[in-house]
């Protein structure tokens, strides 16, 4: 005896068909929004540039020195702002393009990833605050390496 295998009316298999082509449209759409949000999670890490490992500033005869280390290689131009109390540059303040000669009395020299910056001639003043940034190959500016010196 043979078995009958039920047959499926025309509205039954479309509505098999609709189910399995909302399913393949959510499965698809789900797929591409794990990976949207996985590839903006991994380009939003680098919005910062790479901030200065370290920097100091001094005065010596007159004129004013300030060394940064760099973090990386990716750097095109280096901020240093340097006032008597926060938030202040009134002492110094210029943005340096790397690896180019600025102009007048400042100098810009670099060995590797270390930069020495000479700032001119500069007053004596009992506290500096200073602060350095950094911007990266893509525009991005890094946060303020921020230190105090006398």
């Amino acid at each position: 005896m043979a078995t009958q295998q039920p047959i499926l009316s025309r509205k039954e298999k479309r509505r098999i068909a609709i189910f399995t082509n909302s399913t393949l449209h959510h499965t698809q759409l789900l797929k591409k929004t794990i990976l949207f949000l996985i590839l903006f999670c991994c380009s939003s890490l680098q919005i910062h540039s790479q901030a200065a490992t370290d920097a100091t500033f001094t005065i010596e005869n007159g004129t004013g020195l300030f060394f940064v280390a760099l973090a990386d290689s990716n750097c095109t131009q280096i901020e240093v702002a340097i006032g008597t109390k926060a938030n202040l540059t009134d002492v110094f303040s210029h943005t340096f393009e790397l690896d180019q000669s600025p102009s007048g009395t400042l100098t810009f020299t670099r060995a590797g990833l270390r930069v020495h910056l000479g700032l001119g001639a500069l007053s004596e003043q009992l506290v500096y605050n200073s602060k350095v940034r950094l911007k990266n190959q893509a525009g991005n500016w890094s946060d303020w390496y921020e230190f105090i010196s006398n």
